[in-house]
């Protein structure tokens, strides 16, 4: 038996704070904060390990990066009008 068809137009995930149209990064910085956190320090990952060629290097990109990206992911009382 088929499973039903789910119609995701007309699905609300949550309300924006930053229209992903107007800015992708800001977007996912204010309305995803785990997101922009995890994907800092991914990037950090990434850049440590292209610099150093290390496992180390890359656990200090790895560190720096969700550093970095929790210093700057949106705080829950900021918002946006």
């Amino acid at each position: 038996m088929p499973l039903p068809a789910v119609h995701w137009a007309n699905t609300m995930v949550h309300v924006d704070r930053v229209n992903p149209d107007c800015g992708v990064f800001e977007h996912v910085r204010q309305d995803a904060p785990g997101a922009w956190t995890a994907g800092a320090g991914i990037l950090g990952l990434l850049v440590g390990l292209a610099l150093g060629r290390s496992g180390r290097a890359a656990l200090a990109g790895a560190a720096l990066g969700l550093a970095l990206g929790t210093v700057t992911k949106a705080s829950p009382s900021e918002t946006r009008t």
